[in-house]
């Protein structure tokens, strides 16, 4: 999000301008930016959804094995 300085110029929105436009608590973005700097908000690579070594363990690796064959034989 840009503010338009002239026809050709921009800048960047201070913080004030950014929690009275969004309707956003100084708390929160401070806590973002904190978040941001400690690399939370990264960019995926094209056709990435997630970040490596993200997600969930698996509770019960041998029963969802078996009910997944179980589904494949129906």
């Amino acid at each position: 999000m840009a503010i338009p300085l002239g026809p050709t110029t921009q800048r960047k929105p201070t913080q004030v301008e950014v929690m009275s436009l969004f309707w956003i608590r100084e708390s929160n973005l401070t806590h973002w930016r904190k978040e941001k700097g400690k690399g939370k908000y990264l960019e995926f690579k094209k056709g990435e959804q997630r970040a490596k070594g993200g997600g969930r363990r698996r509770k019960w690796e041998e029963m969802e094995r078996s009910l997944y064959g179980r589904f494949r034989m129906r």
